[in-house]
């Protein structure tokens, strides 16, 4: 009899320490499961933001929003002045180093100034050691689409790596044509 007692003692334990851990186990499941659903296991949740400007430019501060609008802080100590500074934001570059935006060729579809529209201007006049704050422009995907063209923005946090293109003349008056790559980019949207 005494042999039968302690049988049903040891089942007994058993059986608690299964349910014991078996609930830590199923907590430690769950918990996983909800970080993975909030994509903190995702590579682009360990993506940082960064803007890192070629020598004589400066870029900082970049923030993008959902509608794939770009916002940073320029500036640049090249030691001369530069006229219609103009800049765009591009994933890609075609075959010549300029920023990619689709099917567009450069002086075919152009604003006013002889760009394509995907350019925005910084400044009319931008001298040596001057900094501008809260310039914009649009971003554009490896597919030359702006982000988030769809008719819905792109979810938040949606990472983006590209590169910042400048667009200016050193004359005065003149037609923007001077054009170079100044930083490149990586940000994710808020």
């Amino acid at each position: 009899m005494f042999g039968r007692r302690e049988k049903g003692f040891k089942a007994q334990s058993a059986m608690e320490y299964l349910m014991t851990y078996g609930w830590a186990i199923l907590i430690i499941a769950v918990v996983l499961a909800a970080l993975f659903a909030l994509g903190v296991f995702s590579g682009a949740s360990l993506l940082g933001t960064s803007c890192v400007a070629s020598s004589g430019y400066t870029c900082t501060n970049p923030v993008m929003n959902t509608a794939g609008i770009l916002t940073i802080n320029f500036g640049q100590s090249t030691g001369v002045t530069l006229y219609d500074l103009n800049f765009a934001c591009a994933a890609t570059s075609n075959s010549t180093g300029l920023p990619f935006f689709n099917s567009i060729t450069y002086n075919t579809v152009a604003a006013s100034n002889g760009l394509p529209d995907q350019y925005s201007l910084i400044a009319t006049t931008a001298t040596s050691g001057q900094t501008f704050s809260g310039v914009s422009t649009e971003c554009y995907s490896t597919t030359g689409a702006p982000i988030g063209s769809t008719g819905s923005p792109a979810p938040l946090g949606t990472a983006f790596s590209g590169s910042l293109y400048l667009a200016y003349s050193t004359v005065s008056g003149g037609t923007p044509n001077q054009y170079s790559k100044f930083a490149t980019l990586t940000i994710k949207t808020t």
